[in-house]
């Protein structure tokens, strides 16, 4: 079916729930300095506009970079995020999540490799991380006192666990 939109208002209104259906990125939040640094790689968006801006990168592997707003902190980083690349991650899992702005509860329960049926994956305003279900509300909780999202963002914050192929909402209320 093609619908043709003879005003320009339906238009903007189709185009602004299509745009916030898909939801903001980790990287658009990392633009408006809303969030530290952003990790990617080249099949995600802002790989190369990043470079193109004149953002400061860490090249960490043949395909994945660091981006920060300034070079301090990169130099930061270098100092207590680098490691020797035996197996293949030249980083520390927990220096990179401090880094990126993901919540300290977050960090040390992925570091500790909780189980997956423990495992709540969340998506705060475009940000996804993992977090130990006994832990969620303490990391929204960091992450709304650290990251607040303005409203005109109208982002939504999404929770849930994973078994195997399914998805199953996880409660976020109390």
């Amino acid at each position: 079916m093609v619908v043709i939109l003879k005003s320009y208002k339906l238009y903007s209104q189709l185009y602004n729930s299509i745009k916030h259906k898909l939801g903001i990125h980790d990287v658009d939040l990392f633009v408006h300095k809303l969030k530290p640094a952003v990790l990617l790689y080249p099949k995600l968006k802002g790989y190369y506009e990043l470079k193109k801006r004149g953002y400061p990168f860490l090249q960490l592997t043949p395909k994945n970079r660091l981006y920060a707003h300034t070079e301090e902190q990169l130099a930061s980083f270098k100092k207590t995020g680098l490691k020797e690349d035996k197996d293949g991650v030249p980083f520390l899992h927990n220096e990179m999540g401090r880094f990126l702005g993901f919540p300290e509860v977050a960090v040390q329960d992925f570091v500790k490799r909780i189980p997956m049926n423990k495992r709540v994956f969340i998506t705060y305003h475009g940000i996804p991380f993992v977090v130990h279900m006994d832990n969620v509300y303490e990391a929204l909780e960091d992450m709304k006192r650290r990251i607040p999202i303005p409203s005109f963002f109208n982002t939504r914050l999404y929770a849930y666990k994973r078994f195997r192929n399914s998805a199953t909402p996880f409660p976020l209320h109390n």
